[in-house]
């Protein structure tokens, strides 16, 4: 189980890497954008990153 401040700082840490991949998708730079999200995968498909689990943990 990760600490408060590991949680907060991977959630600030995914928003950035979201936005960042958006950007990249409006500027149509879709290979750039591929490349982080490979690289960010296990964090953004971690379904303890959702928002209804987050809501749900105690």
């Amino acid at each position: 189980m990760m600490s408060t401040e590991a949680d907060a700082i991977r959630a600030h840490v995914l928003s950035a890497v979201t936005h960042r991949i958006a950007d990249l998708d409006q500027e149509q730079r879709y290979e750039d954008s591929y490349a982080l999200t490979q690289e960010f995968r296990e964090w953004l498909l971690d379904p303890s990153n959702q928002p209804s689990s987050r809501q749900a943990s105690p």
